[in-house]
């Protein structure tokens, strides 16, 4: 009753203030005095939460009636066990592919001329040859013999006789990563240093989906290609053009100049393949006929410019092939034969047939093949000195290349590779995961066969992974021979890996004394320890090598000595107060009472118990039945095979959460908190309500974890974000003890409502209050949740919506500083923000030329929170503050300037040469909101027949103040077309989503009952209003579309090979000034939408450029006013539909008699005035102070 009464007091004091107090009495009273006291009674509402709904007071004092025993471990005999394992599962792996290989070595003897072509399990098993049945047979046998048969992922023989064929053996092979599978075959190559010249043959006749396959050929065959080799890339179309790579410090984002004239040979680097990257993306479609002639002459220029002498160079012409007339192919070898003769050095002409499987492609491929071949006898013409005929590879997907880049570079072999070779660990981008491949080579008959086995990284590294790497104590990490880091805490987790690993040295991850000595030590000695200092602490490394391949090392925090609780009793003989039962990966009808928490089923009778896998000694037994937990059945925990101080966890946690339960039943509070939950340091979490989670999951990498344990003994809140429980938006508070985490979810309305009660006067027009976290994250905003705005909520920084007070906080360099560390595991330097904690005063300024606008900003005592405000009598003007709309790229990487105002950003670990900092010497990146993807999510829906566990009352709360923070209620204020509802109304989250009536929620399943206040009749009137308006649009989208089926006019003909010789459609281009307008036709017809990138994309006008060598980097001012581009289009070419979905069926008759002359095209045109031209106003409202 006193909260209630508390409550009342405080909103009666808000209607007193805003009656009374006029909005000029601000300037005067707000000063830093009021702040800090501000500060201080905020700062007591959340010791209040720590204490009361968290419980720490009493896990303070539950923690120290515990017994405790040592918790050093025997790191030698933990080491010996995971080598064991490791070394265990490697040679099963060998054992079989060697048993393989000489079963193979017996087929081939009994015919020597036998030849084995390659093949790929699962996919090939409908062969008929009896050769193809035996090698399939073989290799199906691969798994018996291995421990992890579970655990592999795919087994392949490759054979380069299949090279000699034009297509991929393995091209009806569907959900495996093609590249993954040649890259692993062209690592057995030994190749010498290539010198490649790209030709890349952007012309009008290529549609769209040929265009994306000629962008990703290129940007593969750049990504292949190592240090050691040279390239020069020339796009051809009407005309040519070629990147300037000289600048070795390219801006992020910078698209290469446009050389004048043909381009040299440059090694290909990190810094220019990113100039390589961007040049290609930035090249847009064509709008001529492509001169093959033109392009083969540069490219061959290159050659002669070059003086090289005795290497052999390779031209690379992707392309599709066709010809304006049928004598251009002749043309194009003359050119070759003129162009070559000044040439010294042996160059070959490999050629990428683009094709498409739909129609036939005679014309297309014979042009190609006869310009690889350099077939001049074909054509009658005759050419001095020696011929080196290239290949032709038709290609009619990405996930080709492979296959064609194993054959061009066939040339370039000088050996194979016989010895056994295991992977490290690469992305797969078909299956989402790391996969590890085994593989070794074979000889027979000058045929060269590779036999492989891929195994998923997280099964193969089980022990490692399991071993806890979140221990306060002692962790374990892992290296190859060279002392390139493969698993470290400090690596994001592998479940939750999105992207390709950099694995870089050793010496970046521990900061150890003397880390030369360690790390000689390290990789020269098979086995042994080493005691060094960490920090001033004393520390032990133990390793041992893995067979020839890795190091496992365990390091060991030697002093103070740690310890552990021991031998702690069950809760469950205690009062019924603090009595509690768990359940674990399921729950069971039967045993526990379900209701409906939201979206998810859940318990009021117990709470959920998860583990996650540092929790295990090994995988066997945690696939046991289902189980409850309770005083009469803890043996079944010791069944699952667990480390031995698990159960003591579990044990210790119980009692907490006993308190969490009872607390959760019966505090005023709870109608705003939506779950409590509590985490040990090695991965056990437990929650209340109990529902079940996910498999896969870390607790230890949680957000919430992470924050709270780098803020040790102090409360700390996250920055909102959607829960995927159903509850909506939500905040998480939590607290670290040195013992556990424990954390509970409020409503995102509990936050504003904290708020308020200190603060009442942030309902006025031209304040704005906030609170942020250390890095300069909102945890509440007024328009962190906008009704007119599209955005995502989450992630939102003070750059966003307050870019003035931003830009001037940068000026106090012992309030903030911009902070630098290193993320391995993607391969970045993170650039963020790091607010002072203990920051005593209050930050109360003017904006420099914006008199009319001031803010305060004080730090909570003991959290992570900062309160501000901010007040402005004026419409101003915001700063620059740049935000890369596209990607989390910085502006310039080259630089970084404290008090320059940016969004935080990433920058390429490589681009950091070019800098005058050493970025070795940044520490490294423990955890990043941005790279942690994997979600916690519950497994088990409830269903419209179960009960509400807390049966939410939102019509009884007549006022905002009242429904604010409710769980699962929202106060109704805006129509579903954004105008503000007369009677505004509070009801639940299915009803009003966000504050909008009959808004959509992000959830599938929302079984929240849709409540209506009886007056609120213009509901209907309004989605009535809305569907009338989309009906008529719909038909003028129609007619639209409609009128843009009709047949085009043109100007240009292309030779096509199709049936009839039809012309196609989508081989013709209306527009001579395509090149300058952009291709808005492929924006009419066919619009894709991709995900958001980054949590930093937001509403634009930002327009990107469609020339090649321009671009203004994808960045935003990120202004506070409504901006507008008007941007018409005009009269450019529509292809038929079918060219923007792939296909290019339509086409207009072209006859061509066997007299040899060719008829007129016959075409339908559509006059000029016949165009769409359509007036664009994009507007965005980014921030309103």
């Amino acid at each position: 009753m006193s909260s209630v009464s508390e409550y009342n007091s405080a909103f009666k004091s808000l209607a007193l203030v805003l009656l009374i107090i006029p909005i000029c009495v601000f300037t005067s009273e707000l000063n830093d005095v009021w702040m800090r006291n501000v500060s201080k009674e905020l700062g007591e509402d959340l010791g209040i939460i720590k204490n009361e709904e968290l419980g720490i007071s009493y896990i303070k004092k539950l923690y120290k009636t515990f017994n405790y025993t040592s918790a050093i471990i025997d790191a030698n005999k933990t080491v010996n066990e995971i080598v064991y394992k490791l070394e265990r599962k490697i040679d099963d792996i060998f054992s079989a592919l060697l048993t393989t290989k000489a079963a193979i070595q017996n087929l081939q003897m009994l015919n020597y001329t036998l030849k084995i072509r390659s093949t790929l399990l699962p996919c090939i098993k409908n062969q008929t040859d009896k050769s193809e049945e035996a090698i399939i047979s073989l290799l199906d046998k691969i798994k018996t013999h291995v421990i992890t048969k579970n655990d592999t992922k795919q087994q392949y023989f490759i054979s380069t006789s299949d090279l000699q064929c034009h297509y991929s053996p393995f091209i009806n092979c569907e959900r495996i990563d093609h590249m993954l599978l040649w890259k692993n075959f062209m690592s057995r190559n030994n190749y010498a240093s290539k010198n490649i010249v790209l030709l890349l043959d952007h012309g009008g006749s290529l549609n769209k989906r040929h265009f994306a396959i000629v962008l990703s050929i290129a940007k593969q065959i750049v990504e292949n290609l190592d240090e050691d080799d040279k390239i020069a890339i020339l796009a051809i179309s009407n005309d040519w053009s070629s990147p300037l790579l000289n600048e070795e410090c390219p801006v992020t984002n910078q698209v290469p100049s446009v050389v004048d004239d043909v381009p040299n040979f440059t090694h290909v680097t990190a810094s220019r393949k990113k100039l390589l990257y961007n040049f290609i993306d930035g090249m847009h479609k064509g709008s001529g006929a492509t001169n093959h002639s033109l392009g083969l002459q540069k490219a061959l220029k290159v050659i002669e410019n070059s003086q090289i002498q005795n290497e052999t160079v390779m031209i690379l012409y992707i392309s599709r092939g066709l010809l304006s007339s049928l004598t251009e192919a002749k043309a194009v070898l003359e050119t070759i034969v003129e162009a070559s003769q000044n040439i010294s050095c042996p160059f070959v002409i490999n050629t990428c047939a683009v094709i498409d499987d739909s129609r036939p492609t005679i014309y297309e491929t014979q042009f190609l093949e006869d310009i690889a071949l350099q077939n001049y006898q074909k054509y009658n013409i005759s050419h001095p000195g020696n011929v080196f005929r290239g290949i032709m590879v038709p290609i009619n997907s990405t996930e080709t290349v492979g296959f064609a880049l194993a054959r061009f570079y066939m040339d370039y072999n000088q050996n194979y590779n016989l010895q056994k070779l295991i992977s490290l660990p690469t992305w797969d981008e078909r299956s989402n995961d790391l996969t590890i491949s085994f593989s070794l080579g074979y000889l027979h008959n000058s045929n060269f066969g590779l036999l492989g086995l891929d195994v998923y990284f997280a099964s193969w590294a089980r022990e490692l992974i399991y071993f806890s790497n979140s221990h306060k104590n002692y962790y374990a990490f892992l290296t190859d021979m060279a002392g390139r880091v493969i698993l470290h805490p400090k690596f994001a987790s592998v479940m939750s890996v999105k992207r390709q690993l950099q694995y870089v040295d050793i010496s970046y991850f521990e900061n150890v004394a003397y880390p030369h000595i360690v790390k000689k030590r390290l990789l020269n000695e098979r086995e042994g320890f080493q005691l060094t200092t960490q920090f001033g602490s004393p520390v032990k490394w133990t390793w041992k090598r893995v067979g020839d391949w890795f190091i496992v090392c365990i390091v060991t925090h030697e002093s103070p000595t740690p310890l552990k609780p021991h031998h702690i009793t069950w809760p469950f003989n205690t009062s019924d107060d603090y009595s509690i039962r768990l359940v674990y990966r399921h729950l069971l009808p039967s045993e526990s009472n379900l209701c409906r928490h939201f979206n998810q089923a859940a318990t009021l009778d117990a709470g959920s118990l998860y583990l996650s896998s540092s929790c295990f000694q090994s995988e066997k037994k945690t696939i046991e039945e289902d189980l409850h937990i309770t005083k009469n059945n803890t043996q079944q925990l010791e069944d699952l095979g667990l480390k031995p101080e698990i159960k003591d966890e579990v044990a210790a946690l119980a009692y907490i959460l006993s308190f969490l339960r009872s607390q959760h039943l019966s505090s005023f509070k709870s109608k705003y908190i939506v779950r409590r939950y509590v985490a040990s340091y090695s991965g056990v979490l437990q929650m209340f309500p109990g529902s079940i989670l996910d498999q896969g999951l870390d607790p230890t990498k949680r957000a919430w974890f992470v924050q709270a344990v780098e803020h040790k003994s102090k409360i700390i809140m996250i920055p909102p974000y959607l829960d995927e429980g159903g509850a909506g938006y939500i905040v998480t508070i939590a607290y670290a003890t040195s013992d556990v985490v424990v954390a509970l979810d409020v409503s995102y309305g509990f936050v504003f409502r904290t708020l308020l009660k200190r603060m009442p006067f942030c309902l006025a027009t031209n304040v704005t209050c906030f609170l942020m976290d250390d890095r300069g994250y909102l945890i509440y905003h007024p328009n962190l949740i906008n009704p007119n705005e599209h955005g995502p909520v989450e992630k939102q920084h003070i750059v966003h919506k307050e870019s003035l007070v931003a830009n001037d906080i940068l000026s106090h360099k012992y309030f903030i500083k911009k902070v630098l560390c290193n993320s391995y595991g993607s391969g970045t330097v993170q650039r963020y923000y790091k607010l002072n904690t203990s920051y005593s005063d209050v930050l109360v300024s003017s904006v420099q030329g914006e008199h009319c606008v001031s803010y305060h900003i004080a730090a909570i005592r003991n959290s992570n929170v900062f309160v501000g405000m901010v007040n402005a009598t004026c419409n101003v003007v915001v700063t620059f503050c740049p935000c890369s709309i596209v990607d989390r790229l910085c502006l310039n990487c080259n630089r970084m300037e404290q008090k320059e105002c940016e969004c935080p950003c990433e920058c390429p670990l490589e681009q950091l040469k070019c800098t005058d900092y050493n970025h070795s010497n940044n520490p490294v990146c423990n955890w990043f909101p941005e790279h942690v993807t994997l979600k916690a999510r519950f497994v088990e829906d409830a269903t419209s027949e179960m009960k509400s566990c807390f049966p939410a009352s939102c019509k009884r709360e007549k006022t905002h103040l009242r429904c604010l923070g409710v769980t699962g209620c929202e106060w109704c204020k805006y129509d579903i077309d954004g105008s503000p509802l007369e009677s505004p109304f509070c009801a639940s989250m299915a009803t009003c989503f966000n504050g909008i009536i009959g808004s959509v929620t992000p959830y599938r399943n929302s079984l929240h009952e849709i409540d209506l206040p009886e007056e609120s009749f213009s509901v209907p009137i309004s989605v009535i209003t809305l569907f009338i308006f989309g009906v008529l649009l719909l038909l003028c989208m129609f007619y639209v579309y409609h009128r843009s089926l009709a047949p085009q006019a043109t100007e240009r003909l292309y030779l096509s090979s199709t049936q009839e010789n039809h012309l196609r459609m989508s081989d013709l281009n209306l527009s001579d000034n395509y090149h300058a307008m952009g291709n808005h036709r492929d924006k009419l017809l066919h619009e894709d939408k991709p995900d958001p990138i980054s949590p930093y994309c937001v509403s634009s006008n930002y327009k990107r450029t469609t020339l090649a060598a321009d671009s203004d980097h994808g960045y935003s001012t990120m202004t506070q006013h409504d901006e507008s581009e008007h941007m018409s289009l005009a009269p450019v070419e529509f292809d038929s539909l079918d060219d923007d979905l792939g296909s290019d069926s339509v086409s207009t008759h072209i006859s061509v008699p066997n007299k040899g002359h060719v008829e007129p095209a016959q075409f339908t045109c559509i006059p000029r005035n016949k165009c769409i031209v359509v007036p664009v106003t994009v507007h965005r409202n980014m921030e309103t102070t």
